[in-house]
């Protein structure tokens, strides 16, 4: 019994060590639809469809980060390529005029 007991506090105990925590990709997706919809205003519906287009992105992105870790060159080339493939994915979800929007606060923030 005392065997059974002890493996069941190691099980309890274990759990927390075993939950899934976001990844940083996850986290910046986030972020990155978060203020998609300050910019934009986009609806609950266009908010939920754009978070998964986003976390896949992002994942695609901080692997070429650990791939290319110091050569800024062909990680910027490889964020470039990212781009255009997702492009078409997001325009779908929320449309062209939403990512003009985009592309002027974004151009408006590396003035800052």
């Amino acid at each position: 019994m005392k065997k059974y007991t002890l493996l069941l506090l190691v099980i309890i105990m274990a759990l927390p060590v075993m939950a899934q925590k976001k990844s940083n990709y996850e986290k910046t997706a986030e972020k990155v639809v978060s203020t998609w919809v300050e910019v934009c205003d986009l609806s609950q519906e266009q908010s939920n469809a754009l978070l998964p287009v986003m976390v896949e992105k992002q994942k695609e992105l901080s692997e070429v980060r650990k791939k290319y870790e110091g050569k800024a060159a062909t990680i910027q080339s490889a964020n470039r390529e990212i781009g255009k493939k997702y492009h078409k994915k997001i325009v779908a979800v929320v449309g062209s005029e939403n990512v003009q929007k985009m592309n002027e606060y974004w151009k408006a923030q590396q003035n800052k």
